[in-house]
């Protein structure tokens, strides 16, 4: 929240006449409990915060604000644009909080955008761990992706190594045949695993897919034991 210099001047000047030398006042307060937000009315204008901050900074009607006390409404009005932006960009689908840090930075204080992102995880809005393990599920029963390509998309959304790993743990004991059957079966139809060019050219694919050599070897082995 800027002031602007003609504002500024007027504080100045306001400063000679006001009680205590304060130079703006609070002439209304509006607290709307369902939504968890309050406005102030100061000097003719809105600040619209949470419920939280409006009782953390105690003003009343009538009360005579200071700079200090004014930055510090502006902060709070700000802190709840932050909020308001981060719960839009959650509204479109759940992620990281590494990424929803990257989308509120370029319009907030990087500060104030990792406190928001920090109340959000605490709220549970925000959980790196829940998420990075239903995504690695579903790239891998959907997308039918291996572990070594969903270590890389997990780590690319923001999530950390340790909840990566977690998120991939319970592959770990996976019998992959299932899914390499059936990504070479969409991709090259009936594979003659005899053809070493048609066999390269599964293995490299596989392998694109996040497959792990040994895994591929394994699955390949087991689909040229069925066809005897």
């Amino acid at each position: 929240c800027r002031l602007h210099p003609s504002r500024i001047q007027r504080m100045r000047l306001s400063r000679r006449t006001t009680v205590n030398d304060h130079p703006s006042r609070v002439t209304g307060v509006f607290l709307d409990e369902q939504a968890h937000e309050a406005v102030l009315l100061i000097d003719g204008e809105n600040y619209r915060i949470t419920e939280a901050d409006f009782r953390t900074l105690g003003f009343s009607e009538g009360d005579w604000l200071g700079d200090g006390e004014l930055e510090a409404v502006c902060k709070a009005a700000e802190r709840l644009r932050c909020i308001r932006k981060a719960m839009d960009c959650l509204s479109y689908g759940d992620m990281s909080g590494k990424k929803l840090l990257g989308k509120l930075t370029p319009r907030f204080d990087r500060e104030l955008a990792a406190s928001v992102v920090e109340l959000l995880r605490k709220r549970g809005y925000v959980d790196d761990a829940a998420l990075s393990a239903r995504m690695a599920i579903s790239f891998y029963e959907n997308k039918l992706w291996g572990p070594l390509r969903i270590r890389s998309e997990l780590a690319a959304r923001g999530f950390s190594s340790e909840d990566v790993a977690a998120a991939l743990e319970p592959l770990e004991t996976c019998d992959h045949t299932d899914n390499i059957r059936t990504l070479t079966e969409k991709k090259f139809g009936v594979l003659d695993l005899a053809d070493y060019a048609q066999r390269s050219k599964a293995f490299a694919y596989l392998y694109r897919c996040g497959y792990e050599s040994a895994d591929i070897t394994d699955a390949i082995s087991r689909l040229e034991q069925e066809e005897r």
